[in-house]
């Protein structure tokens, strides 16, 4: 069986998705699947929903920004023009907010990438990630790389830099979301 991903962002960030993703991605290479990870054409919604009728032997699943750091799920399943079925719930995954929450989670990545742009004092490590609003994240983010972080162009390198075990303990919809695809496959992740 093989597993979607659609995501809401750039086709640029797919690269960097594998690579978080890699172990995932092996273990359902052993185990006769696989991952792709597919940028969301339009809307994400309307990409998932294209997805689940293209894909029906397969696992389809949405990764989405939440925007907000206090969102109901089923409100924003309800938001969607798509007629989607209650149990699609369960296969929808969030980045909350948004995904450069996850670039909080490592100071050392954003060092080793933004070199002597970056400001160590702007940048701490969080025992959660998914606490603040988009614009704290992003004002962090610019004030943490001297203004030179830019979405298409940075992300795609630092969500390939992610550590994705580090990334769980501090981002609880990242781990749900790791959980679920460990019980597709029956195997951890390894780092």
């Amino acid at each position: 069986m093989k597993v979607w991903v659609y995501y809401e962002g750039d086709p640029r960030l797919r690269p960097g998705f594998r690579q978080l993703f890699r172990g995932f991605r092996d273990s359902a290479r052993r185990a006769g699947g696989g991952i792709e990870f597919v940028a969301g054409e339009g809307t994400p919604w309307k990409s998932f929903y294209l997805g689940l009728s293209k894909h029906r032997d397969d696992r389809v699943l949405l990764l989405k920004d939440s925007e907000v750091v206090n969102f109901k799920p089923e409100k924003e399943l309800a938001k969607s023009k798509f007629k989607f079925k209650a149990a699609h719930a369960k296969q929808i995954f969030w980045m909350v907010p948004c995904m450069e929450s996850w670039f909080l989670s490592d100071p050392g990545l954003l060092d080793k990438c933004y070199g002597k742009s970056f400001q160590a004092a702007a940048i701490k490590q969080w025992p959660c990630v998914e606490t603040f609003a988009t614009k704290r994240i992003l004002h962090i983010l610019d004030a943490a790389t001297s203004g030179r972080y830019h979405k298409t162009n940075g992300a795609p390198e630092l969500l390939a830099g992610l550590n994705a075990g580090q990334l769980r303990k501090c981002a609880p919809n990242f781990e749900k979301l790791c959980s679920y695809l460990e019980s597709i496959y029956r195997q951890p992740e390894k780092y």
